[in-house]
């Protein structure tokens, strides 16, 4: 059923599409990946088409194309060219990587000519995909404001085909079952609960916009004087999350002007009209990069005690006075930025090891030494951009457990609050006559529409 409505942002297809495009870019509008992708594929001036799933069609495209559990974006290559089991490709960074070696597309030179600025770029981007998605997912659950209208977004754009919807009372729900669900995950299951611990997320964003003011002040993209994969990994949450959502597009506006002009500046680049690099970009730190380094080695260390949790088999563990999810898949990107060092030439690994441990992120992401520590495996048994083909659907890892986060909540917080409002409903109703009784039912209304926060 087609919902007419006034909030849903989904556009009509433009006025001119390629006929035969090279590329399906297959995501959501509010997705914080499919915006790093299109941002990319925008740059490169790829021959390609945006497709804005809904719920049903991305259970659809997992069943019949990727075998893999729905995730966004996938890109499909459309290309006649194209074997049959590399034609849908999933993760962005691998993605970008794989399209880069595409002799067939135009060079675009994201990745940095130089090996030490490269390596370095590489570790922005996953800084940028891992690291800031625990703030962009904060910012946009936390504050009632922007969790309301993020809800409604998804319930009237990617689960308007859902056939349990069908009414606007069950629009009105699924908004709110996912408002209640992504602050479960994003705030309350990152273990974000005292005031302390919000303050600490704020303060990390603001260090973050303070730090890319400098770099942004002084040069036009974030490696230099073109876009490198730095900016792209940069661009999922600044594009998706901290330049659209209300909160921190209010911060960012007012906080790092240099950084919100480079959000609008990096998805109108194009390698067609983007000069070519400098020459002071061969050299090993990029220019203003000495404020974003700390940054990078809060992040190392995260990903040692991350990697250390899940060699262990815990699904939790604590890191900067917050309990966390421990992730394999972050575990696996720390493996991967282990590799790209280790593919260094012996001059290039000295310099940038004296780099990293002159920041304090050599600790993070090989301790003492330069071996690695245990190689982690590719989610789905297929090594990303590629998906898994055949067989029964493959179910891939999630950032947060689910059932630990939902057990928890239920134990810690909704069962005492649930015995204190029963106990002062038992207490006015056998005490408090008509008074007690309106008291009770407003409590009552209060509890099932605030008990969640």
């Amino acid at each position: 059923m087609a919902f007419r409505d006034t909030l849903s942002l989904r556009l009509p297809p433009p006025a001119v599409e390629p006929a035969a495009p090279d590329f399906v870019l297959h995501g959501l509008d509010v997705s914080y990946f499919t915006g790093k992708l299109e941002c990319y594929c925008r740059y490169r001036a790829l021959s390609f088409v945006r497709h804005e799933l809904t719920g049903l069609e991305m259970a659809q495209l997992a069943k019949q194309h990727t075998r893999m559990s729905p995730q966004v974006p996938l890109l499909e290559d459309c290309r006649s060219s194209t074997p049959e089991a590399q034609r849908w490709l999933r993760d962005t960074t691998p993605i970008i990587r794989h399209l880069e070696g595409d002799h067939l597309l135009m060079p675009s030179g994201v990745i940095p000519v130089a090996p030490v600025r490269a390596f370095l770029a590489a570790l922005v981007e996953d800084f940028g995909d891992e690291e800031l998605w625990r703030i962009a997912m904060y910012y946009r659950w936390a504050p009632p404001c922007d969790g309301l209208l993020l809800s409604q977004r998804f319930a009237y754009e990617f689960a308007r085909d859902l056939p349990s919807l069908p009414s606007l009372p069950g629009r009105a729900f699924a908004a709110s079952l996912m408002n209640l669900r992504q602050w479960l995950f994003s705030v309350y299951g990152e273990g974000i609960h005292t005031v302390e611990q919000h303050t600490a997320v704020q303060q990390h964003y603001l260090a973050v916009l303070d730090a890319l003011q400098h770099v942004l002040q002084q040069q036009p993209f974030v490696g230099g004087s073109h876009p490198t994969i730095a900016d792209f990994g940069l661009a999922g949450p600044f594009l998706r999350h901290f330049s659209s959502d209300p909160t921190p597009r209010k911060i960012l506006q007012q906080r790092a002007p240099a950084v919100y002009e480079w959000v609008g500046r990096l998805w109108n680049a194009s390698v067609e009209r983007v000069p070519p690099p400098e020459e002071e970009e061969m050299e090993d730190l990029p220019r203003g990069w000495e404020r974003l380094l700390p940054l990078l080695a809060r992040y190392t260390d995260y990903l040692a005690l991350n990697a250390e949790a899940c060699r262990a088999g815990k699904e939790s563990f604590f890191f900067d006075g917050c309990e966390v999810p421990a992730v394999p898949y972050r575990a696996w990107c720390r493996y991967q930025l282990q590799l790209r060092f280790l593919d260094l030439g012996e001059a290039e690994q000295g310099r940038a090891e004296a780099l990293l441990r002159r920041c304090g992120c050599w600790r993070g992401l090989f301790g003492e030494g330069t071996a690695v520590a245990q190689a982690f495996p590719a989610e789905g048994g297929t090594q990303p951009p590629f998906c898994h083909k055949g067989g029964p659907l493959v179910q891939l890892g999630y950032k947060w457990p689910a059932y630990r986060i939902y057990r928890r909540y239920v134990l810690r917080r909704l069962i005492p609050r649930a015995a204190v409002v029963i106990a002062i409903v038992f207490l006015l109703m056998r005490v408090g006559g008509l008074w007690g009784r309106r008291v009770v039912a407003s409590l009552a209304l209060f509890f099932l529409g605030r008990c969640s926060w």
